[in-house]
């Protein structure tokens, strides 16, 4: 997770030294937003309801969306004998989409990304600790709409497996 949160920080500096040449254009030069996300995933004990995270450089969208479930007590890089599944499953889903104009302020991102589960298993002798393992990848595909509303906007998507997502941001 770690590997793909830094090639998405560095796909986001990119863009934004590429909107840097497109300093005219007053729509989506750079923007950032928060909201919800719900997926359709069984994920046991864990809510499939998720904070989610969104930017807009130039007009190349990128998301990210997470369900923040861990174990108790300390992660671990590795399981030993004693450690046990326990009934929840974190997930988080990276999207990436291209922003058309529709008219009067509306915009439609259509969008493809990734949703991965980690299944959670924990040890509980000795200390508390937790080890989060690879349970699966899926790609998904799916439309956004975007509200401008002055320097704000409201946002609401639906993907394969992200099934709804909703939030409100700021543009710059």
């Amino acid at each position: 997770m770690k590997k793909l949160l830094f090639l998405s920080l560095c796909l986001i500096c990119s863009l934004m030294v590429k909107a840097q040449n497109y300093c005219a254009y007053d729509d989506f030069m750079f923007s950032m937003g928060i909201g919800i996300s719900v997926t359709n995933l069984d994920v046991g004990s864990a809510s499939p309801v998720g904070m989610a995270f969104d930017f807009n450089v130039f007009k190349f969208h990128f998301d990210f969306a997470t369900n923040l479930a861990s174990g108790k007590g300390d992660e671990l890089d590795f399981s030993s004998s004693e450690t046990t599944k326990s009934d929840k499953q974190g997930w988080y889903s990276i999207n990436f989409g291209y922003i058309f104009d529709l008219n009067n302020n509306w915009y439609i991102v259509p969008k493809v990304g990734c949703i991965v589960r980690q299944d959670i298993w924990e040890d509980p002798i000795g200390w508390n600790t937790y080890y989060e393992e690879n349970a699966g990848t899926k790609v998904q595909c799916g439309a956004e709409i975007i509200k401008k509303i002055n320097n704000f906007y409201l946002r609401a998507s639906c993907c394969t497996t992200e099934i709804f997502s909703c939030g409100i941001g700021l543009a710059f």
